[in-house]
């Protein structure tokens, strides 16, 4: 489950990248941020979902989950 869950979460950062190099417009970064980063964003999501795996899966998902927000929030800025 916990590579599944890490491939899932590289799968959508990649994703998530080649979406933004596309963003033009300010409205469009919005709508960005808040797909990917935002309260119900798509990563915060898989994120919110890491205290129901078993410790050792968690620290990696977790891990990986958290850079792949820095890597986002850096490309936003």
């Amino acid at each position: 489950m916990t590579e599944a869950r890490a491939e899932t979460i590289e799968e959508l950062a990649q994703e998530a990248l080649e979406q933004l190099e596309s963003i033009d417009t300010a409205e469009g970064l919005e709508g960005w941020r808040v797909a990917y980063l935002g309260r119900r964003g798509r990563l915060t999501l898989i994120l919110r979902a890491l205290p129901q795996l078993d410790l050792a899966q968690r620290r990696v998902a977790g891990a990986r989950g958290n850079q792949a927000k820095r890597t986002l929030e850096e490309a936003m800025a």
